[in-house]
């Protein structure tokens, strides 16, 4: 999965972070606000402009963009050295600039250096890591708008896990232990005494495996409009983050099965996914960016 490098309206991260966020769902109801601000800070954003501090090569051609350059031009440096002193303005100069890019602020009384320091580091360390998913700032932002539940919380962690096995492929035939093995930040499938015996992080992620997971996979088909088919009669499922379903399943049929059997497929699937969105944009609002 890669992505134009002069265009920051996509994020692209290693599943490897998610380890992280899973060590750190939220313990009750209502403490979620912990939860999408550690993903935002340290899963996600601190890995791609972490990125960019230390990629000269990947800055400058990111400031290509006539738009990009101009928020990097019109970043208010001078407040920031009347607001931290002029050893952390200097010094941090291109992290300020960067959020500007980004359209994010700090927050009150952050550290400055602190999080400038952990952004490099986050990147120097998972910046070999192979398996890669990765999200649209829009759809992001929407979701760090508002408090979400666990539930909510899981979908999201689906999402990227699936992801990071479509890796932007029309149709990728894949099963549940592998969806779970990428919510919980695994490059490998989780083993069976992982499987027998999870570990707590992993109870709280997901309690029956298959039948919990089916249906979250449906919630995240219906809310971030992935295509996701299990024909009868095969094992495992097929995913795709580029065909939503009936398109799938059109494509799947297409490939797999005598005339007959498509019709009648493809006539079951019409119906029940008739009213489904055909763009897989729709539905995510442009929403107002965050603190930082």
């Amino acid at each position: 999965m890669k992505r134009k490098i002069n265009n920051i309206r996509y994020f692209n991260f290693p599943i490897k972070l998610l380890e992280e966020v899973l060590v750190n769902l939220p313990k009750g109801k209502n403490n979620n606000k912990y939860y999408y601000k550690d993903v935002l800070k340290n899963v996600i954003l601190d890995f791609a402009i972490g990125e960019l501090l230390v990629n000269e090569h990947k800055l400058n051609k990111l400031l290509e963009n006539a738009e990009l350059k101009q928020a990097w031009d019109n970043c208010d440096v001078d407040y920031y050295e009347k607001e931290y002193g002029t050893d952390i303005s200097t010094k941090c100069e291109t992290f300020f600039r960067l959020l500007a890019i980004f359209d994010l602020s700090l927050r009150d009384e952050q550290d400055v250096y602190s999080t400038w320091k952990n952004m490099k580091e986050t990147y120097c360390w998972y910046k070999d890591e192979k398996v890669i998913t990765g999200i649209n700032k829009d759809v992001l932002f929407a979701f760090l708008n508002e408090d979400k539940d666990i539930n909510e919380v899981r979908e999201l962690l689906c999402f990227l896990a699936v992801k990071s096995i479509a890796q932007g492929k029309k149709s990728v035939k894949t099963n549940y232990i592998k969806v779970l093995s990428r919510m919980c930040g695994r490059n490998k499938d989780l083993t069976k005494t992982e499987l027998q015996k999870p570990r707590k992080e992993i109870q709280r992620l997901i309690t029956s495996h298959y039948k919990e997971l089916r249906n979250l996979l449906k919630n995240v088909e219906n809310n971030y409009h992935i295509g996701f088919y299990t024909p009868k009669g095969v094992r495992g499922f097929y995913l795709s983050t580029t065909l939503n379903t009936l398109k799938l399943v059109e494509y799947i049929c297409a490939k797999k099965y005598k005339d007959v059997v498509k019709k009648n497929e493809i006539k079951k699937i019409e119906e029940k996914y008739k009213n489904y969105p055909r763009n897989l944009n729709e539905g995510f609002d442009n929403k107002v960016p965050h603190r930082y």
